[in-house]
């Protein structure tokens, strides 16, 4: 199958894949249409362009970066430190930080894009496990969140969601989006008569105006 990757220098590229295997709490999709996120993504794809030496150091400056470093300091452990700097860089990092760290198993990598775009789509079912068969079914259209551009991804159960009949693959590939934006409004509390200031219009911005 094709899937789009970014390269280390952060140039977009089309790459042969094998399609990926079913397992437990997880579906295979192909995919239908999917969502190129104009701002989250030309952002990714902005930091993978960027110096690398400046991304170090930027990270190292952070306000993450100082707690961690200031966490890392009482361990005595000056390694740790680069090592937890260079994983947040680049995927290929994430390895070494495991390997060579000793407090991975207390803050394990969080799973990063691994040099890969998107995380809104919809398509259908071609595989799903066995004892999910009573809710999903071979061919069935969902709306898939936190995946990649593929011909054929791989979703964890619970970030999908069966797709109504009058709603067509275009609509409800915006779902993830629209997920984004209606919890920033439940998180903020916004009633009925309330004023309130969305800055920056963006994708996500736009769908909380709706």
């Amino acid at each position: 199958m094709k899937s789009v990757i970014i390269d280390s220098k952060g140039n977009i590229k089309i790459s042969n894949e094998f399609i990926p295997q079913e397992s437990q709490k997880f579906l295979i999709v192909k995919t239908k249409k999917a969502v190129i996120s104009s701002g989250t993504e030309t952002y990714i794809i902005k930091q993978f362009r960027r110096p690398f030496l400046q991304r170090i150091k930027e990270q190292l400056l952070s306000i993450e970066g100082r707690k961690a470093i200031k966490q890392f300091r009482k361990m005595n452990s000056i390694k740790n430190i680069i090592l937890m700097a260079l994983r947040t860089i680049h995927p290929s990092f994430n390895k070494f930080y495991r390997k060579y760290s000793i407090y991975a198993k207390f803050n394990p990598p969080s799973k990063p894009y691994a040099g890969k775009l998107g995380y809104s789509s919809s398509g259908i079912i071609v595989s799903h496990p066995e004892k999910w068969s009573k809710k999903f079914k071979h061919n069935q259209r969902v709306a898939c969140a936190g995946q990649t551009h593929a011909e054929y991804i791989k979703v964890p159960i619970n970030l999908t969601a069966l797709i109504p009949e009058d709603v067509n693959f275009n609509e409800a590939a915006f779902t993830t989006i629209g997920c984004i934006a209606l919890q920033s409004i439940r998180l903020a509390k916004i009633q009925l008569g309330d004023y309130v200031v969305i800055s920056g219009v963006g994708l996500i911005g736009k769908n909380k105006l709706k």
